[in-house]
Order: structure tokens, then sequence, then C-alpha cells
């Protein structure tokens, strides 16, 4: 966050909105008719009293906190699913094939195989979707 806050680059992320209701709460806000249009948008919810009393290297601390928390919770949840898959394209080797041949074709002929492509696979949608009721 302190680095954050040093190169006064915003990428829209978590520590992004962690530190606006930092800045929020220690009256560091920027301009006002900016912060209103935010307020509109998000639909902000104030900060009952006790979180001011907070001290802010404490409170900090509690906000990098919960961000690692909620990282780690999605690695977690990530890996699981990918451990699932897994288990189930090594019990069909005849799935895991053609899953296997979809994304080489797809890969051979495209120059960038990013994102876009992959959501243009249509098996592998077809095995993401089952991968649910297989348990």
């Amino acid at each position: 966050m302190e680095q954050r806050r040093k190169e006064n680059v915003r990428k829209n992320d978590l520590i992004d909105l962690s530190l606006d209701a930092l800045n929020d709460r220690l009256g560091q806000s920027g301009d006002g008719e900016e912060q209103q249009e935010q307020f509109e948008r998000d639909a902000f919810i104030k900060p009952n009293r006790l979180i001011n009393e907070i001290p802010e290297e404490e409170l900090e601390l509690m906000l990098v906190a919960n961000i690692i928390q909620l990282f780690l919770a999605g690695y977690e949840t990530t890996s699981t699913i990918m451990a699932v898959a897994l288990f189930h394209l090594a019990k069909n080797p005849d799935v895991q094939e053609r899953l296997k041949e979809e994304i080489s074709e797809a890969f051979e002929s495209s120059k960038d195989f990013d994102y876009y492509e992959v959501q243009r696979l249509p098996y592998l949608d077809q095995v993401r979707c089952s991968l649910p009721h297989l348990n």
C-alpha cells in the first residue's frame, strides 16, 4: 500500500479501493465532485464510528490482512476446481484426448492464444460446465 501511495498509480483493484476508503477516513480525498459521483455509483456505505477510532497503522494492517485472505481463498477454490477437473480427465482418457486435440488445433491456428481464444473452444466449455455434475 505504501508503494502504491508513493507511485500514485491506480490499477482499480482491491488495494485502490482500500486506499480510497482509508483516505476518505483521514479526510485526504481528492476532488469533491468526483468523490460525490463515485459515491452515487458505488452506493457508498459510511463506516461506523468504531473505524474512526482505529489507528491508521492498525487499520492499514487489517486491510492488507483482508486482501491476503481474499487472495488465498480464491487460490484455494481455483486449485480445488483444477484438481477435480484433472481427476475427471484422468478417469476419462477419451474426453482428455478430444479436449487436447481442440486446444492444440486452436493453439496452432491462432497467433495470439489468449482469453478470447479460450472462450471460443466449445468442447472445453462443455467439459467445464459438466464438472459440477460429476461429483
